[in-house]
């Protein structure tokens, strides 16, 4: 029998409060199949000695248990806490860190789109998007859309972004703040300088075209590609899934009461067979070449989750890329083969790397 692979995994907890809990509950279902034991930790948890304190999944005990342990073989990073403490001793421990990771970091949202807009083909994907220094940025693009995406450069899970919609006389400001709590205001064009300092406080933020992607009035529709390693060191297109937002809502996150469905499915609803066809095709093209091109720059990676949107006219546009994607989705869309795959597929490039590198 091959030795078995230790696969840590980087993350953040408190006690009892843990990032994504069900997920690592699955991945260690998964990595039981495959001969791999799973270690959560975070950057407190490496001890003066070299040992690391892991929380290791012990169903008999009723759960996850605290462990000492050496360092693991291998450690996928999914560390995806933003708040500035918790962020700091994160980037303190990654760039000092001796252990061998399977995915590298990417830059923020800003330095991302500008290496992506680098790209002959890939930019032609991308909105309009500035560094937001102050409101004037805000008013030309809004001059330009009617329509702009206010996000912090470093957030997840729909935290920070606001939409500026501008109506005749005022702005339309529609938005979840950084506990995820709705926001829906009508402000003066004359107070939106005030407004996003106050919204915005001392973090970095983007701005960014707003695009027509809702179909249907008060519903915002857009996708999540998931482009994963194989256990061949492959990347391949796991899935597709569409999200739905919900009403008076600025993005069509899941955390923020969106609703997943079949890409296909809600394609097929509003476009002919062979023009839904042509763009899923294209969808699975850009999500395969934006993970070539940013393995180049960044170095080894093991996914990316990609938000793309289309519009009214069945354009494509790339909304986002997550280094550390959810797989929710698929899940909760019913396929559940699909979910399964997404859980195994980090486990299975592990022990592909682990095989190749020792």
């Amino acid at each position: 029998m091959p030795p078995r692979l230790r696969l840590g995994v980087l993350t953040w907890y408190k006690g009892t409060q843990m990032e994504e809990r069900t997920f690592f509950t699955h991945l260690v279902k998964e990595a039981e199949k495959l001969n791999t034991e799973i270690l959560l930790f975070s950057p407190h948890d490496i001890l003066p000695s070299g040992m690391i304190r892991a929380l290791v999944y012990q169903k008999d005990r009723g759960g996850w248990q605290s462990k000492l342990s050496s360092p693991p073989d291998l450690v996928y990073d999914r560390f995806r806490n933003m708040e500035p403490k918790a962020f700091k001793s994160f980037i303190h421990f990654r760039s000092g860190s001796k252990m061998k990771f399977i995915n590298s970091r990417l830059a923020h949202k800003w330095n991302l789109h500008c290496y992506l807009d680098r790209h002959p083909t890939i930019r032609k994907w991308l909105p309009e998007t500035l560094f937001l220094e102050g409101s004037a940025d805000i008013k030309r693009l809004l001059g330009k859309y009617h329509q702009v995406y206010l996000k912090p450069v470093n957030g997840t899970g729909g935290k920070g972004i606001l939409s500026i919609t501008q109506k005749s006389g005022h702005l339309a400001l529609l938005g979840r703040d950084w506990q995820r709590k709705k926001m829906k205001r009508t402000i003066p064009l004359s107070s939106l300088a005030t407004f996003v300092s106050d919204w915005t406080k001392d973090k970095k933020y983007i701005v960014q075209q707003g695009l027509k992607l809702q179909w249907e009035p008060h519903v915002m529709v857009d996708f999540r590609l998931l482009v994963q390693k194989d256990a061949a060191g492959e990347w391949k297109v796991t899935g597709m899934g569409g999200k739905v937002g919900g009403k008076d809502s600025a993005t069509s996150n899941l955390h923020g009461g969106g609703k997943a469905v079949d890409a296909e499915q809600i394609l097929g609803k509003y476009f002919p067979p062979e023009k839904y066809q042509k763009q899923m095709a294209e969808c699975h093209q850009l999500g395969l070449l934006i993970a070539e091109y940013l393995e180049e720059k960044f170095g080894r990676l093991v996914e990316l989750g990609i938000d793309l949107g289309i519009d009214q006219d069945g354009a494509i546009w790339i909304i986002e890329v997550n280094p550390k994607p959810g797989r929710d989705i698929f899940r909760l869309m019913g396929n559940m083969n699909l979910y399964w795959t997404a859980v195994r597929r980090p486990i299975e490039y592990a022990l592909y790397v682990f095989r190749e590198e020792g």
